[in-house]
């Protein structure tokens, strides 16, 4: 069963509560939602800081696949890495950021099929996590007044 989606006012709250995600607003609230699950947990529960890192991801490539007009069909066998291998080779995403959702599908994978990682690997794939926003943020929401302050690692 799908969690219902936060009101406005919840989501201006997680917006407000980000240290390194806010500027993202409040466009996407699954993937704010996401994204500031897994910074919240990423020393107390990295396992499940890396799933939602993942899930952030994927959310991200499903968005900048729709933003370009690139068809998927998960029904039909359409997996993250494939959408995200099909963007690449089109040139929707850049190497560099392609080799960082890669990274952060392995891991979150790693994390959800074998229940292992730890508080080190959560937090430098929450840094990557950061500069996959940035790079969003840059790329697809150019005339959002919103900046991104550099990533801090979240309080403990």
């Amino acid at each position: 069963m799908e969690e219902p989606m936060p009101n406005n006012n919840a989501l201006q709250k997680l917006v407000q509560s980000s240290p390194n995600f806010g500027f993202l607003g409040t466009d996407n609230p699954k993937m704010l939602r996401a994204i500031i699950s897994a910074e919240c947990n990423v020393f107390s529960d990295p396992v499940s800081a890396l799933i939602r890192i993942r899930q952030f991801a994927e959310l991200m490539c499903l968005e900048v696949a729709a933003i370009n007009g690139v068809y998927f069909n998960k029904d039909m066998g359409d997996t993250f890495h494939s959408i995200c291998r099909d963007l690449s080779r089109r040139g929707d995403i850049p190497r560099n950021m392609y080799d960082i959702f890669n990274t952060l599908r392995t891991a979150g994978n790693e994390a959800a099929h074998e229940v292992e990682g730890d508080k080190r690997e959560a937090l430098q794939n929450l840094s990557l996590a950061y500069r996959l926003a940035v790079w969003f943020h840059e790329t697809h929401d150019r005339f959002s007044k919103r900046r991104p302050k550099g990533f801090r690692p979240p309080p403990p």
